[in-house]
């Protein structure tokens, strides 16, 4: 709290003596709403307008996109929802290039649960942002949290820079959608490549207790080797 106070103060110093600038409204929005979320008393209202003075004040087109996704933020951190549509749909028409109000929009659709309208939307952008790697995930997440595990998979082989970016996420989902199917080769498969090329901890674990039961001990007394020699390095 301590610090947010200095933080405070000194963008209350700066501001006073004139130095009109968005990342001095920005930055002391949200050093107060932080102090304040710590303190949990007062009003959003004085944050608030610190926000819109942030908007206000910037200049370059991505300052104006900082500023007023910081806003819509803050709207959605305290679940005041319209405001925070309204604000992400502005961003959408102001910058129709750019991905972020789309994101923006997906995350207060999502804190809204509607699923279906966040796969239509991202359908709808797909020509224009299809290459674009937060497009991506956002479009893997929507079907997560359906647990469409099996569209989910099927979406991301077509998605090279999210297999090149995130090899372990793609390999844990089809262990997971393997496990539920029954499909115990090719979970074991994904598990051996985590373990082997990853050195994920649950992998090499789950990995040796498959050696075990092979009857294949000499190598599951290597990965526990394995396992010791990551446990003494932590």
């Amino acid at each position: 709290t301590g610090e947010y106070d200095l933080a405070c103060r000194y963008y209350k110093e700066a501001d006073s003596s004139g130095y009109i600038n968005y990342a001095v409204y920005l930055n002391m929005a949200v050093a107060q709403e932080r102090m304040q979320g710590e303190k949990k008393t007062g009003s959003w209202k004085s944050i608030e307008r610190l926000y819109l003075q942030a908007v206000r004040a910037a200049g370059e087109p991505q300052e104006q996109m900082l500023a007023a996704s910081g806003q819509t933020l803050f709207y959605l951190r305290h679940g005041m929802m319209l405001k925070a549509e309204r604000e992400a749909r502005r961003l959408i028409d102001r910058f129709p290039e750019q991905y972020q109000g789309h994101h923006l929009l997906f995350l207060i659709l999502t804190e809204k649960e509607q699923f279906e309208e966040i796969e239509r939307h991202l359908k709808e952008i797909s020509e224009r942002f299809e290459d674009e790697l937060q497009y991506q995930l956002d479009s893997l997440a929507v079907l997560e949290m359906q647990e469409k595990n099996e569209e989910y998979l099927k979406e991301a082989e077509k998605m090279p820079l999210i297999l090149e970016v995130f090899p372990e996420m793609i390999l844990r989902k089809k262990v997971e959608l393997f496990g539920k199917t029954g499909d115990r080769k090719s979970a074991r498969k994904a598990i051996d490549e985590l373990a082997e090329n990853y050195g994920d901890p649950d992998a090499v674990f789950a990995e040796m207790l498959f050696n075990i039961m092979d009857g294949d001990y000499v190598k599951a007394g290597m990965t526990a080797n394995m396992i010791m020699g990551q446990e003494r390095k932590m």
